[in-house]
């Protein structure tokens, strides 16, 4: 018993010595995600996908930090497609598709 408690206190002093301001890790955050910083403001009409929700036949995107579906507008463009790793819009007769900002930092 002696010594469980000498090992208990042990650990305690070796806890009460790490830096109280030590930054912890998220846990959710997977590991090769963009750190976290501030918000920056995109110009207008830029598009940036930055997550991608897909369950079954349901498929949400945050673009410029707003959930959008399949038909709705975001900066004059509407959203024709959304899969895992790109979000695909028309603008007028304009196609075009924006990669998923995690995806594009891993490559």
């Amino acid at each position: 018993m002696p010594d469980s408690l000498a090992r208990i206190a042990c650990a305690c002093l070796l806890l009460a010595a790490l830096p109280a301001e030590a930054e912890l890790a998220d846990p959710m955050r997977p590991s090769w995600s963009l750190p976290a910083g501030p918000v920056t403001e995109t110009p207008a009409g830029a598009l940036r996908v930055s997550a991608v929700f897909i369950s079954g036949e349901r498929r949400i995107a945050v673009v410029n930090g707003r959930r959008v579906r399949v038909g709705d507008s975001v900066a004059g463009a509407y959203v024709s497609r959304i899969e895992r790793d790109r979000v695909s819009f028309r603008r007028g007769d304009e196609a075009f598709s924006v990669p998923l900002l995690a995806a594009a930092a891993r490559q």
